[in-house]
């Protein structure tokens, strides 16, 4: 169950859970198989601290189309020549530019939200 679900209080059906793509589903090996690695390599950028997955139940790794993205991304820039070190901080930079472009998004549509609210009041013109 995802945190979003977990927040809501209910159990997500199976349709709902494969069309999450947080939803961590799917194992080591069938990443691995997907991206075309050993699981090893896998392996060590969890140990590593590169890549973080879900361990829902019997400590399996588990991971969502989210992390099977970050993943792929993370060993292309390793394919490039990138250090673990590198990644790890292109990572974590990319997910402070994410998290700020979503905070400033939430301030224009606040400031949009306004502005439509004062362009709907008769009588209001500009100052």
């Amino acid at each position: 169950m995802t945190e979003a679900h977990e927040r809501r209080g209910r159990v997500p059906s199976w349709q709902e859970r494969l069309d999450d793509p947080t939803a961590p589903l799917y194992t080591i090996g069938v990443v691995a198989e997907l991206l075309g690695v050993d699981q090893q390599v896998i392996r060590r950028l969890d140990v590593e601290g590169i890549m973080r997955c879900a361990r829902p139940s019997g400590n399996q790794r588990r991971y969502s189309r989210d992390d099977i993205a970050l993943l792929s991304y993370a060993l292309s820039l390793q394919a490039q020549g990138v250090s673990k070190a590198g990644i790890s901080r292109i990572l974590a930079l990319e997910r402070d530019v994410a998290r700020l472009a979503a905070a400033q998004g939430d301030q224009v549509r606040i400031a949009d939200g306004r502005a439509a609210r004062g362009r709907a009041r008769p009588g209001r013109g500009p100052r």
